[in-house]
């Protein structure tokens, strides 16, 4: 009779432990959306966007609340910060140019915006933008540009933000997917030339 009992009792200890187990995942809170969403309007032959410098991004947060961002990092190719100009950022905002992250993937070439493609090696540097000081009151969307004399490729870009990046298997320059940065050691595309 007591080894009934021991083992009811302990029937139901892996059972309550269980029910437990499943309200306490059950509760948990699903990982987040995409809060950041980057959108290429650059004045650059892969763009053909409308924007006033060659590479232009309009930051924006489909949420449509306030967010705040203490950085937006996009690869480039090109490390020389005196081949950039016409820089364009938020007051309180800097920007500069280190090394990527390993892994920090790109695609050499250029495709238009709405295809989607896949990348092919890594930027071997990220321009990143920060605001100074990082606790900068929030904001619902902004937008950072730059004129330089390069062609263009597709490359990862990431936010600060709940680690929202560039996701690959979206499209390109429309907001969830890679974005065009320059590229270096290419010949500049003729207009109306295209990777397509």
């Amino acid at each position: 009779m007591k080894k009934v009992f021991g083992i009811l009792a302990l029937a139901g200890l892996v059972g309550g432990t269980l029910a437990l187990l499943q309200v306490t995942t059950g509760a948990m809170p699903p990982p987040p959306s995409t809060v950041v969403k980057i959108v290429c309007d650059g004045n650059n032959s892969c763009c053909m966007g409308l924007g006033p410098t060659n590479y232009f991004y309009h930051v924006n947060f489909p949420s449509g609340g306030a967010v705040q961002v203490s950085r937006i990092d996009i690869g480039t190719d090109d490390p020389n910060i005196s081949h950039y100009s016409g820089w364009i950022e938020p007051p309180g905002w800097s920007h500069q140019i280190i090394a990527a992250p390993a892994g920090w993937q790109h695609r050499p070439g250029c495709k238009l915006h709405g295809v989607t493609t896949t990348p092919a090696g890594d930027c071997p540097f990220i321009i990143r933008w920060t605001p100074t000081p990082p606790t900068l009151p929030a904001t619902s969307s902004f937008t950072l540009g730059f004129d330089i004399s390069r062609a263009a490729h597709e490359t990862t870009w990431k936010s600060s933000v709940f680690g929202n990046q560039a996701n690959w298997s979206k499209p390109i320059g429309l907001g969830e997917g890679p974005v065009h940065s320059p590229q270096l050691n290419t010949p500049p595309h003729q207009q109306g030339e295209h990777d397509i």
